[in-house]
């Protein structure tokens, strides 16, 4: 696996799954934040980024590929490693992400995140949101 620069597009080789209800900002997010796409055998299997709130939070996201192949546990290392870096670079004490099914948290869980929150009928079509959060230096702020 590599880590490479996201390009605009990555995020339209990894299959749509349901509940991808940020996929359609991924782009936006990708102007605003750090994006980066993970390659397995030529292939995008991972699009990830963040994107600052305000100076030590931010909104953090993830596409994963739902058949790459990869071992799950060498998809979690290269994510979770990325998202420590991320971090470190943007000075990060917390991570917000959000989840809308069983599926999304434990991927989150699996990352590092812990639940915070519920949104309830926050997300599309009125489904309920959960917030995860993710902590990074956590005594130093």
């Amino acid at each position: 696996m590599i880590i490479r620069a996201y390009e605009l597009g990555n995020e339209k080789y990894i299959p749509a799954q349901v509940d991808d209800w940020h996929r359609p900002l991924m782009a936006g997010l990708a102007l605003v934040g750090h994006t980066l796409t993970v390659e397995h055998d030529g292939q995008p299997v991972v699009v990830m980024g963040i994107a600052t709130l305000w100076p030590g939070v931010a909104d953090c996201w993830t596409l994963v590929h739902p058949s790459s192949g990869v071992p799950a546990r060498a998809l979690v290392r290269v994510v979770r490693e990325s998202l420590e870096t991320m971090a470190q670079v943007e000075e990060l004490r917390r991570a917000n992400a959000t989840a809308m099914n069983a599926k999304q948290v434990q991927w989150m869980h699996l990352l590092g995140f812990d639940y915070e929150f519920t949104m309830r009928a926050g997300g599309p079509g009125g489904r309920d949101l959960v917030g995860m959060v993710k902590w990074f230096n956590r005594g130093l702020h």
